[in-house]
């Protein structure tokens, strides 16, 4: 009798597949769907989704290192563990919200019955790719310049906002590559989406960048301003109002030294 009951607690334990459908049940049409897992997800788990994962850490871990210096230095167990946690869960949304997108997108049907502001997106999100030149008629009032020495000035200007962009770029752009490797690697069939397709792949990258940028500049600044372990938990409001305090102090410890 006993050997039974131990059987039908066999037959309910999940897979490491169920498990994670169940977890993430709200990135899935699982109320159209059959019960249980179904197919083309525990396909995409395997194929794409972990072993995306898995080959991600390391260099991520290394990108952070580079993006976020301070971050390197920690040695407190408690913190590392909040940073793991966050590197481990990098990347998980925007494989999910692109496999929905590109499942909808399969069916012929028109993306933005899903995102209504896909031609606004295509728009803006484009601009973000783009250097800001300075207006070429601010020259025009320099009329001691000649053609020549206006569009040589015209030219400088230009590369250096060029050269500024990729300098405040460069983070983004080996955040993006490496994550845009992975999934061509392991998510081929995302190629062939179309022009509509790609502008939500872009929407789903610059989030997925953003929070990053969210998550591990906090971690960069509670280490850099020497936070405490038991201010890990405190409320965004309360840690503004201490890190205030501590760049205050810094400031002035920066003049007094200075004075000094």
């Amino acid at each position: 009798m006993f050997e039974d009951d131990w059987d039908d607690d066999d037959d309910l334990t999940f897979s490491e597949a169920e498990e994670w459908y169940d977890d993430n049940l709200r990135f899935f049409d699982w109320k159209n769907s059959s019960p249980g897992l179904p197919l083309g997800v525990e396909l995409f788990y395997y194929s794409v989704y972990k072993p995306f994962k898995q080959e991600l850490k390391k260099p991520l871990t290394e990108l952070i290192g580079r993006h976020f210096p301070h971050i390197g230095t920690e040695t407190r167990p408690e913190v590392l563990e909040r940073i793991e946690k966050y590197i481990d869960f990098t990347g998980h949304e925007f494989l999910l919200f692109l496999r929905g997108m590109f499942e909808f997108w399969k069916t012929g049907k028109d993306l933005r019955e899903k995102f209504p502001e896909l031609d606004k997106w295509a728009e803006s999100y484009a601009k973000f790719q783009r250097p800001h030149y300075l207006d070429e008629s601010l020259w025009d009032n320099m009329h001691w310049l000649t053609p020549e020495q206006k569009a040589e000035m015209i030219a400088e200007s230009r590369k250096e906002s060029e050269e500024l962009f990729a300098f405040k770029e460069k983070p983004r752009f080996e955040f993006f590559e490496l994550l845009q490797g992975l999934t061509f690697k392991y998510y081929r069939e995302i190629q062939d989406i179309d022009t509509d397709g790609w502008t939500m792949y872009r929407v789903f990258m610059y989030d997925e960048y953003f929070n990053y940028r969210y998550r591990f500049e906090h971690y960069e600044t509670f280490i850099e301003y020497e936070f405490a372990v038991e201010d890990l938990d405190l409320p965004y409001d309360d840690f503004m109002k201490k890190l205030s305090k501590k760049m205050e102090e810094k400031r002035n410890e920066k003049v007094s030294e200075a004075e000094n």
